[in-house]
């Protein structure tokens, strides 16, 4: 998974077990977390992710459940103003809504 988050942004990650009867459990909790790097944010044993205030660029995020490992790529940019044009030439601002420009 990809996400990019602004710069003292806050994102809540999830581990989510998958039983051989494909029956699913949230093991958020029990689950061990960690990143790449410290530079660019921070991850608690629950997986809260909080981006720093003042630094930016890309770390990865790895959750590890019953020697099984999962990870998530996070990029931490700067707030700013996002546009789109669309085929006729148009430019619209975009919003962002979690992680995603709209």
């Amino acid at each position: 998974m990809i996400f990019t988050l602004y710069n003292s942004e806050i994102q809540q990650f999830k581990c989510i077990y998958t039983h051989s009867d494909n029956s699913t459990e949230d093991v958020t909790a029990s689950a061990t977390w960690s990143l790449d790097s410290v530079d660019f944010g921070a991850i608690n044993e629950n997986g809260l992710f909080k981006a720093h205030i003042s630094k930016l660029g890309t770390q990865f995020i790895s959750v590890v459940f019953q020697e099984q490992t999962a990870m998530a790529k996070v990029t931490v940019v700067k707030p700013g103003t996002f546009t789109v044009r669309d085929i006729d030439g148009n430019t619209y601002q975009t919003v962002k809504i979690g992680s995603q420009l709209w």
